[in-house]
């Protein structure tokens, strides 16, 4: 049946893609940036997490401090799958510096999804990583994908639009569009927590922070944990709530968490293309403050 489903097609994609739950297609900025990540290259500076990293910061602001620096942030990444990427892709030989990127909503409880585990398990060049999130995430739809992904191994990725291909460098991908509508966005910021009245913590997420951060020490890999700008709007119930918490694993593990949540000088609809994502105004005013920073105490 997914055999047939991968030879038919509903305009340019085959249909199991509509299909079957969960699935993705093979291509995209992710694809590009863990294939063209090298191993047996030597990296001054990593940056991983979600797609606040990839699109928040540029590479080409660090390279003007380090020669060469990557970005292996991707839509969604969970902090576990985070952990899983470290211990298969970054070690002591090829990366002297990570920056962890995070943000309170990683660690909710009741807001787990499986698009960030099927983007990884369709893009990755090594299989064996892709097992090892199918594995631990053990939702029966990343088998799917994984199977999918078998079937359409030689098939070419899926093209970037001319716009995503301009805006790639060395996985970050900048975009210079601001809000559309400033006003309703900054409203619903505001009345945020409405959302997630009965939010709770994800241990297990905290958990795999403590992991990650462990694993880095351990293989003499310098490493700061940074949350960058949130729109000024933002209500701070859930800030407040999960800050401490990412604090307090930081602080055990000796590592430095540079928090610029409120910290943007400058208007939201200037800064940001969306609710949560920097456009390229503030990736620049937001890299440029971090490094400043980072300096300071001699991790660049």
């Amino acid at each position: 049946m997914m055999l047939a489903l991968t030879q038919v097609k509903i305009g340019k994609f085959n249909l199991v893609y509509s299909v079957v739950d969960g699935s993705v297609i093979k291509g995209g900025d992710t694809y590009k940036r863990f294939n063209e990540f090298d191993i047996n290259s030597k990296y001054d500076l990593v940056i991983m997490g979600s797609s606040h990293a990839y699109r928040g910061y540029d590479i080409r602001n660090f390279e003007k401090e380090l020669p060469n620096c990557y970005n292996l942030g991707s839509g969604s990444q969970q902090i576990n799958q985070t952990y899983i990427l470290a211990q298969n892709l970054i070690n002591s030989k090829n990366t002297k510096r990570v920056i962890l990127e995070v943000y309170p909503q990683l660690f909710f409880a009741n807001t787990r999804e499986i698009e960030s585990a099927a983007y990884l398990v369709a893009n990755l060049m090594q299989s064996s990583i892709a097992i090892s999130i199918i594995k631990n995430e053990n939702d029966f739809r990343l088998y799917n994908q994984f199977f999918i992904r078998l079937l359409k191994y030689f098939d070419a990725p899926i093209e970037f639009s001319e716009n995503v291909r301009n805006s790639y460098y060395k996985g970050y991908c900048s975009n210079s569009d601001s809000l559309k509508n400033p006003q309703k966005v900054k409203v619903s910021l505001a009345e945020f927590p409405k959302n997630y009245a009965n939010v709770v913590c994800n241990q297990n997420s905290l958990g795999y922070l403590n992991l990650l951060l462990q694993y880095f020490k351990t293989n003499n890999i310098k490493v700061v944990v940074c949350t960058h700008f949130a729109p000024i709007e933002t209500n701070k119930y859930v800030y407040n709530l999960f800050t401490p918490l990412i604090q307090e694993v930081c602080d055990a593990n000796d590592v430095l968490y540079f928090d610029y949540t409120y910290k943007n000088n400058l208007p939201t609809e200037y800064s940001f293309y969306d609710h949560s994502h920097l456009n390229s105004n503030g990736v620049k005013a937001y890299n440029k403050m971090l490094i400043s920073d980072l300096k300071s105490i001699g991790f660049l």
